[in-house]
């Protein structure tokens, strides 16, 4: 990428990372351009990145069986009728989930997470009714159950908001070297010790702290973007 595609890539990450750690990174998601943003701008800064990804990904020819073959935990996102039809689905997406963090104690991992679960638009965000300019509603259920499965082991928190000076980036457009300006900014956060004994799905009070904080996060993030750039 930085030398056949030559993106024109602003990137600001702290001095203080490692692959010899264990991190959660969460980002906003604008595009299939972020995955490789991402990879650009922390390689060898962390270890290898597993990311939770949709279920149909693994249907995208080679770069689907590459996702299964680096054990990436697929999320199939079961809808509410679904799981109150069937309420055993409930629990797959959480048993992914905790495969991928038993085997994570054993190197050193960096998970990530698109907390929105989907690319934003604006017209999500209007269907979502999202109190943010520039993302759509973050979700806090996959943050909670890594944090409580590896919270102990993990050095901190990299939260990374990516923004695009193109109202509307493409993948086709960056493999082209035709997109325009990218800013991806990073900032590490430490641990809340709260979050370690959290039981997100089981205690509604720790399920409303989690959501007050990944949303006071978000309105951080929402402002920064409207400083970076204008998205509209």
């Amino acid at each position: 990428m930085r030398h056949w595609l030559k993106p024109n890539v602003s990137i600001n990450v702290p001095d203080t990372l490692s692959p010899e750690q264990w991190w959660l990174v969460i980002s906003n998601h604008r595009s299939w351009t972020d995955i490789f943003i991402l990879f650009m701008a922390l390689h060898r800064r962390i270890p290898m990145p597993r990311f939770f990804l949709k279920h149909q990904l693994i249907w995208i020819p080679i770069v689907g069986l590459a996702f299964w073959a680096l054990e990436f935990p697929f999320m199939r996102r079961f809808s509410r009728e679904q799981i109150a039809n069937n309420p055993k689905l409930a629990t797959v997406d959480r048993e992914s989930t905790e495969r991928m963090c038993r085997q994570a104690r054993h190197a050193p991992i960096a998970i990530f997470n698109f907390v929105e679960g989907t690319r934003f638009t604006v017209a999500k965000r209007e269907s979502q009714h999202s109190p943010f300019q520039h993302l759509l509603r973050p979700k806090a259920g996959g943050i909670a159950q890594v944090l409580s499965l590896l919270g102990d082991q993990l050095d901190g928190i990299l939260d990374v908001t990516i923004s695009y000076t193109n109202p509307s980036p493409t993948f086709m457009g960056f493999l082209c070297g035709k997109e325009a300006p990218i800013t991806l900014e990073a900032r590490q956060l430490a641990i809340p010790e709260w979050m370690q004994t959290a039981n997100y799905h089981d205690e509604p009070q720790h399920k409303e702290r989690f959501h007050a904080w990944i949303n006071s996060l978000w309105q951080e993030k929402d402002t920064l973007l409207d400083r970076l750039s204008d998205h509209d």
